[in-house]
């Protein structure tokens, strides 16, 4: 099977609505667990299973309107070539980008600790004179 740059994009698509659909069934079955059940649903598990069925449905609708919107489409097939083209670098050049990040935070951290710290002396001096 040829996987071209749609075809991706699609998955992609597809692989965010199954996520929505897991995080809608949790969050309905979360804000209504605080209440009280349902009347016409005989108990949780029934409830549970319709916010699934519901949130499901919105997922899916999601993602038909997305996929069958042309501009959508379009723009999510750029991404996917631009991502392409992007270049990641070696664990070598991870590791020394990571490095002096890290060193540029500890020199951050003490200049600004030593600055504090020359404030904080130059204000008490100032208000003990006073």
């Amino acid at each position: 099977m040829f996987l071209t740059n749609e075809r991706v994009f699609l998955y992609g698509i597809y692989s965010l609505g199954a996520a929505l659909w897991f995080l809608l069934w949790e969050f309905l079955t979360t804000i209504f667990s605080f209440l009280p059940p349902l009347g016409f649903l005989q108990s949780r598990t029934v409830e549970s299973m319709v916010f699934a069925g519901v949130s499901l449905a919105i997922s899916v609708a999601a993602v038909e309107a997305v996929r069958r919107n042309r501009k959508s489409r379009e723009f999510g097939v750029e991404v996917v070539v631009e991502t392409k083209k992007v270049t990641w670098p070696t664990m070598k050049e991870l590791q020394g980008s990571t490095l002096v990040v890290i060193l540029m935070s500890l020199i951050s951290m003490f200049l600004i600790f030593g600055m504090d710290k020359i404030f904080d002396a130059l204000i008490r001096v100032v208000f003990q004179t006073l």
